[in-house]
């Protein structure tokens, strides 16, 4: 009975903590698992049309446990043609994780330490709404419609060719920015600035 008790008790606690607008003003809604490889395979596509010297950035608003830039991380994304002759990349890609509420951020740096490749991933705890953004070559979403226009203000501010993936929601507006258009269990619309 008492074990039954402490779940609830934390239960209680905790979920306030993931779903709270005062920690984070998009709440956590966690990606569908059979979608993931899915919308990691069209990064990976994204990183090799990227054709420019500058090393890709990959940046999740609002990543909450990250699952999409963890899997594609695994994968390095580094495109075989330019990795030099001692094998390293002369074209790394970088993974940066924005997330503003500090438990999820927490569940970040946990993952990111035990992940094969750390060295590319960046956990940034911040309030995409109020804090100055990095650079991003493309830049993965998945908010609800309630703060799609507060997101797709932050977005068009971003350089002309930037990529926008979408995951779940369409962007209201952006219908001859969209490039491609992906089915798995939910919608993935990918976009170019």
């Amino acid at each position: 009975m008492y074990p039954i008790i402490l779940l609830l008790i934390i239960f209680a606690i905790t979920v306030p903590f993931f779903l709270s607008r005062t920690l984070s003003p998009i709440p956590y809604f966690p990606t569908n698992k059979a979608d993931v490889p899915i919308i990691a395979t069209i990064l990976h596509e994204l990183v090799l049309k990227n054709r420019t010297n500058r090393p890709v950035f990959i940046v999740d608003l609002g990543a909450g446990t990250g699952e999409v830039l963890f899997e594609a991380s695994q994968q390095g994304f580094e495109p075989p043609e330019l990795k030099g002759s001692s094998g390293r990349s002369k074209k790394p890609t970088k993974f940066i994780l924005i997330e503003n509420n500090p438990w999820l951020a927490l569940i970040l740096q946990i993952k990111r330490l035990f992940h094969p490749n750390k060295d590319a991933i960046e956990i940034l705890r911040a309030n995409m709404f109020k804090d100055k953004l990095p650079y991003a070559s493309i830049v993965y979403i998945y908010v609800g419609p309630y703060v799609m226009d507060r997101v797709k203000k932050l977005l068009e501010k971003m350089e002309s060719g930037t990529y926008v993936v979408s995951y779940f929601y369409e962007i209201p507006g952006w219908e001859k920015k969209l490039i491609k258009k992906v089915s798995g269990k939910h919608e993935v619309f990918v976009y170019q600035l």
